[in-house]
């Protein structure tokens, strides 16, 4: 029998002179009494601070377990972030929700790969009905 128990690890990065904050989403798989672990990472959150904007760096596969750490990172300032996004390879039903949301926030969603804005602006017409 296997289980997937889903972790975050957290870690202060400190760059050229800027605040930044690495959340990496992982997932830890334990086949019943074997003791290895094999462990990946999901996805990976990076936030940022540049020119008094917030920006946030998606890279990897957004899915739920990931969603409240994006987020609770986009939810650092008032101000809509940015968001890029050219390192997202995919999102599920609810990666894709969180960022329709904040998307209608305002968030500014940079290098959405396209069969993902496909996805969005299909959910987005879904909604609407």
């Amino acid at each position: 029998m296997t289980s997937t128990d889903h972790r975050w690890f957290v870690s202060r990065v400190t760059g050229s002179g800027e605040r930044q904050f690495v959340f990496f989403a992982t997932a830890v798989e334990n086949a019943g009494s074997v003791l290895a672990l094999h462990r990946f990472v999901e996805c990976r959150i990076e936030v940022r601070e540049e020119d008094g904007e917030l920006v946030v760096r998606l890279a990897g596969r957004l899915a739920e377990p990931q969603v409240a750490a994006l987020l609770e990172a986009c939810s650092r300032t008032k101000k809509p972030p940015r968001l890029e996004l050219d390192d997202l390879i995919s999102a599920d039903a609810m990666g894709i929700d969180a960022l329709q949301r904040l998307e209608l926030r305002g968030a500014q969603l940079i290098g959405l790969p396209t069969y993902l804005r496909l996805k969005l602006d299909a959910a987005t017409r879904d909604r609407r009905r």
